[in-house]
């Protein structure tokens, strides 16, 4: 006869409280996907609130959570909402579309070029492909330097990844001073008025 041992029980206990705690942010997030289908995008809205404190994927919460607040006449709320999306997936074309179009409605400026570009990829994303990168060109030269045989033929792709290598770091290092220097506003009250410029009342 088998017994269970505590530690083995504690696990599967946990392991379904995970799944039940997950069960119930999914039939939350439906709950909420149905209200937004009913045009209901204020309950929406709270509904997808919830999901995100009951185990919903985190991205699919978050961008529906801007879509609610948008037609809910909460562009401010929405725009908040989907940057936290984009930080999830920052290569999803259709926050990057919802964030263009909500900008432009209420005419505020597009981020630089540059910041744009190196927003496409996650600052994970860039550092992975740097040391990937990195690391392919490591084997190379390893390749080179014990059978120098081989060297001419290899000479253009190690100078290619080496290149790439200097980029994906730059990037990299380009993505972290851009969030460490990242000092963003999102104005949530309804009326509210923004002037730039470095006068008393902007």
């Amino acid at each position: 006869m088998n017994l269970i041992v505590p530690g083995r029980l504690a696990g599967w206990l946990v392991a379904a409280l995970l799944l039940c705690v997950t069960a119930l942010g999914e039939a939350v997030f439906d709950q909420a996907l149905a209200a937004f289908e009913k045009g209901a995008f204020s309950e929406a809205a709270a509904g997808f609130e919830r999901a995100l404190t009951n185990g919903t994927p985190k991205f699919g919460a978050l961008y529906n959570l801007g879509n609610a607040r948008y037609r809910n006449g909460e562009p401010g709320r929405a725009i908040a909402a989907w940057r936290q999306a984009g930080r999830a997936e920052p290569l999803n074309a259709y926050v990057r579309h919802n964030l263009a179009f909500a900008r432009r409605q209420l005419g505020t400026p597009e981020p630089p070029a540059l910041a744009g570009w190196i927003g496409r990829l996650s600052i994970t994303g860039w550092g992975f492909g740097a040391a990937a990168v990195a690391w392919c060109w490591a084997a190379l030269l390893a390749v080179c330097r014990t059978r120098p045989h081989l060297a001419h033929r290899l000479r253009g792709l190690l100078v290619a990844s080496g290149i790439l290598t200097v980029v994906l770091l730059a990037g990299y290092s380009a993505a972290l001073a851009l969030r460490a220097s990242e000092m963003n506003a999102v104005v949530i009250a309804r009326g509210a008025g923004a002037r730039y410029g470095p006068v008393e009342e902007a």
